[in-house]
């Protein structure tokens, strides 16, 4: 209730006023409520003026706050004018800053213009977090506008964990729209890993709504092991809701691996959810 009451109060600040609140919270608050205020202040600061709360984090002169306050007013502005932020940010010298305010710029960037974001991150510093973690939201945002191109553009990629990761962003936001279509798509994808990873994360995901979909498009692979991954993955998803008939199912396959690997996966998640039916 403290936090919400906060957040009120932080929201009913107009504009005009954000500089002397930020004054008197820098001067008597302690360092952890400080923090509250200045984070959702500059925010809002940086929407309405962007100039005067840049000039503002520049003041501060502890480099961690300092660096921090920079990158939540570049997000800001990014949400405003991403062109403009993030030929801003470019400028900076390669190191973690720029690294810091560049991923603060792309997240503003990413719901606007996936395309641009992208171009964005591959300048970020190889090997960073910011550039790891942005990879994700990134194509997660471009394939809610456009699958497909989401997918061709993720296909280039080079590295395979950043490849997979991208598959991976595709394919949970993609099988919430289209699982047939995301389906399709991830049994062309040529890399053998690639491929079993992304089918499995799309028919558990698929399954959660449409068990009947799930297993029918599962049935129709040619067995290896995508198909057994994919149906191990269906059967967790189904143990949660009807242990008893993933169970049932599970028994009508043929002897082998793929059914024994769906058995316990059934079995697993039925014991989570009810350990003494399960026994």
């Amino acid at each position: 209730n403290g936090e919400q009451e906060l957040m009120k109060l932080l929201l009913s600040i107009e504009p005009a006023d954000i500089p002397a609140v930020m004054a008197f919270a820098d001067k008597n608050l302690p360092k952890q409520l400080r923090w509250a205020f200045r984070y959702q202040l500059l925010q809002r600061w940086g929407e309405a003026d962007v100039t005067a709360a840049m000039a503002y984090a520049n003041t501060l002169t502890d480099r961690q706050e300092r660096e921090s306050s920079i990158g939540i007013v570049a997000g800001a502005w990014a949400a405003k004018d991403p062109a403009a932020a993030a030929a801003w940010a470019k400028q900076f010298p390669k190191g973690q800053l720029r690294d810091q305010v560049l991923s603060s710029v792309l997240n503003a960037m990413a719901v606007k213009d996936p395309q641009a974001a992208f171009d964005l991150w591959q300048g970020l510093t190889p090997g960073t977090a910011q550039r790891w973690g942005m990879a994700s939201q990134i194509f997660a945002n471009w394939a809610e506008k456009d699958p497909v191109a989401a997918a061709a553009k993720a296909a280039q990629l080079t590295n395979g964990q950043q490849r997979n990761q991208a598959f991976e962003s595709i394919a949970s936001t993609w099988v919430e729209s289209d699982p047939q279509a995301a389906a399709a798509w991830a049994n062309m994808l040529a890399n053998g890993n690639d491929k079993r990873n992304i089918i499995n994360t799309i028919v558990s995901s698929w399954a959660q709504n449409d068990v009947p979909g799930a297993l029918a498009w599962a049935k129709q692979l040619p067995e290896g092991a995508a198909k057994q991954q994919a149906l191990a993955g269906i059967g967790q998803q189904w143990a949660q809701s009807d242990p008893q008939a993933a169970m049932q199912f599970a028994n009508t396959l043929p002897a082998g691996k793929g059914k024994t690997d769906l058995l316990n996966s059934i079995y697993n998640g039925w014991a989570q959810q009810d350990p003494e039916a399960a026994t």
